[in-house]
């Protein structure tokens, strides 16, 4: 009775195996999008003020989270930099999220970088706005794509001035 359980059990094994191989086989080759690095960056003018946001623009997956990272930086200012940001996700229409928001207190000569952690909602395939605003002072956004998808037109993003 031994003898026989020894072949059957070895052709089950074969089998799962090769059924194993086969469907890894039919996956696509190159499935995920490279995470292509990107900073934006913005210069507040006479006031010697820049901000910025880094990250990965693509790579990014439906109800995942991602991070960026913000800078703010009062080297070239002539007195503490204090005041509120908040970061969005923008699709075409508007708000698709509030990611947060912060109060900062930037000496002079300093610099301060936060990590901003973005959940992607659930589901959602496609370009998205990420959108950083200083109230009444700058906004800028960057363009970051969700899921594996890079095609179709991103943008035009809302102007947003103030935080929600």
């Amino acid at each position: 009775m031994r003898t026989k359980t020894i072949p059957a059990s070895l052709a089950a094994l074969t089998l799962t195996v090769s059924l194993l191989a086969a469907g890894c086989g039919n996956a696509p080759a190159s499935a995920e999008i490279p995470p292509d690095p990107f900073t934006t960056s913005w210069n507040l003018g006479e006031e010697g003020r820049t901000f910025s946001i880094s990250g990965d623009s693509a790579g990014h997956v439906a109800g995942g989270t991602s991070e960026f990272l913000l800078k703010l930086d009062n080297s070239a200012g002539d007195g503490p930099w204090q005041g509120e940001y908040c970061v969005l996700l923008l699709d075409r229409d508007g708000i698709v999220k509030q990611v947060g928001s912060e109060e900062y207190d930037v000496p002079v000569g300093g610099g301060t970088q936060r990590p901003i952690l973005v959940e992607f909602p659930e589901g959602y395939q496609g370009p998205l706005g990420l959108c950083i605003v200083i109230p009444e002072r700058a906004s800028v956004v960057t363009t970051v794509w969700v899921g594996t998808n890079r095609a179709g037109n991103a943008g035009p993003w809302p102007s947003i001035t103030s935080c929600p």
